[in-house]
């Protein structure tokens, strides 16, 4: 390739999936520095991929919630079979059309007996799926400081985002992975965000629904993620681009107040304390590296072992 279109290797590399998300290999499991990263699914803009249909890569980042050029927010999955757009299931002879599978009928099942029947391609126009405009500015604002954060590392000049950016993953992973924090009373504007909060308490509870069902659930955090059934009777959540635009709602007025220590006390409530043992013993740089605004947020949110790796110091013994 580098031969026949003289581009160099890093060009190259940027045009590919490990390039975008700026790892050496492609893995299916979620990345060390990055855990709430999709490591399947993506998002897309409908209204981009009108005939000729066109893949931009930066899609496949976490942050890609909305298109800039049609102001929407992006889709994830197939609003018509529900399946999840994932680089797996990607098939050249379906571009821009949806290569989910479509539920078997009763009427097949019962004709057969002793061989599955094939299953037939949902095939939706991928363009045709509607997705709401944005109308919270601040989704917007937190959209282009990933632009400005990304376009920095790439260009490796002097960044003067990279300490909003290391309180922007902690606030994330704190309502993402853990999930030790409620955020008490969602303001945003926009109407689509509103409804991906719920004031419902998250449970176990769950009605029966068929593998290609959504169902959408409340986590801990008061955000709506939808779920959907996988293989051997297992659930799990699909990645959703408009409620991550509501954590990012919450995350960016937060970021953008100018008492940090004031903002999370007014927007969280911190049911319980948690660890970060998905990370192992590797925990992400920029913990760290977040201002000591949020450290307060950090003591109520993780137990004393994560915080003495995170932090450097040590807890007074419980009395």
């Amino acid at each position: 390739m580098h031969a026949a279109t003289g581009l160099s290797p890093s060009e190259l590399r940027d045009m590919t999936i490990s390039g975008i998300n700026g790892i050496g290999d492609f893995r299916r499991k979620p990345y060390r520095e990055t855990p709430w990263a999709p490591a399947e699914s993506w998002a897309f803009c409908p209204q981009c991929l009108k005939p000729p249909v066109r893949w931009p890569l930066w899609w496949y980042q976490p942050w890609a919630v909305m298109c800039p050029v049609h102001d929407c927010y992006t889709a994830s999955f197939c609003s018509d079979c529900g399946s999840p757009f994932s680089p797996s299931f990607l098939r050249g002879d379906t571009s821009g059309r949806c290569p989910g599978f479509l539920a078997p009928s009763d009427e097949q099942i019962a004709r057969s007996s002793q061989r599955r029947p094939k299953r037939k391609r949902c095939g939706h126009p991928l363009w045709e799926i509607e997705t709401p405009p944005v109308a919270d500015p601040v989704v917007r604002d937190v959209h282009q400081m990933l632009i400005r954060h990304l376009a920095a590392i790439r260009s490796r000049q002097p960044d003067a985002t990279q300490q909003w950016y290391d309180n922007f993953r902690t606030l994330r992973i704190l309502l993402k992975d853990p999930d030790p924090l409620h955020v008490r009373v969602f303001t945003s504007p926009d109407p689509a965000l509103q409804a991906r909060y719920t004031d419902q308490i998250a449970d176990e509870s769950w009605a029966d629904f068929t593998e290609e069902e959504i169902q959408w659930q409340p986590s801990e955090s008061g955000f709506l993620h939808p779920w959907r059934d996988r293989a051997f009777g297992t659930r799990d959540w699909e990645r959703d681009p408009v409620t991550t635009a509501a954590e990012f709602s919450v995350i960016g007025r937060i970021l953008n107040s100018g008492d940090l220590a004031a903002a999370v006390q007014d927007a969280f409530d911190v049911p319980h304390r948690t660890d970060l043992r998905s990370f192992g013993d590797s925990l992400p740089s920029y913990l760290s590296r977040t201002s000591p605004q949020l450290h307060g947020l950090l003591r109520q949110a993780l137990d004393a072992d994560t915080l003495d790796q995170i932090l450097g110091f040590a807890q007074p013994p419980l009395t």
